[in-house]
């Protein structure tokens, strides 16, 4: 709500949620197929290292929080 506002929050939110539930039903597979293929899990891991720190990037890139003091009319 601070980045985007109250009118995009549910949509931001729930694309959010969609991912990280996406995420949590998909990588149990992923890491079991990583395991079967290769008979390890660091390949898997180095993959995961990676989409995490670039995540974290992608967050540092975001800033301070934009100012949404709202104007009136009268001004």
């Amino acid at each position: 709500s601070r980045y985007f506002g109250l009118r995009a929050f549910g949509t931001i939110y729930g694309l959010l949620l969609s991912a990280m539930m996406l995420g949590i039903a998909v990588s149990p597979l992923m890491f079991a197929l990583s395991y079967e293929s290769t008979g390890s899990y660091s390949s898997i891991l180095a993959i995961a290292v990676i989409v995490n720190i670039a995540v974290i990037l992608m967050m540092t890139l975001l800033g301070p929080f934009p100012n949404w003091q709202k104007t009136s009319i009268a001004d």
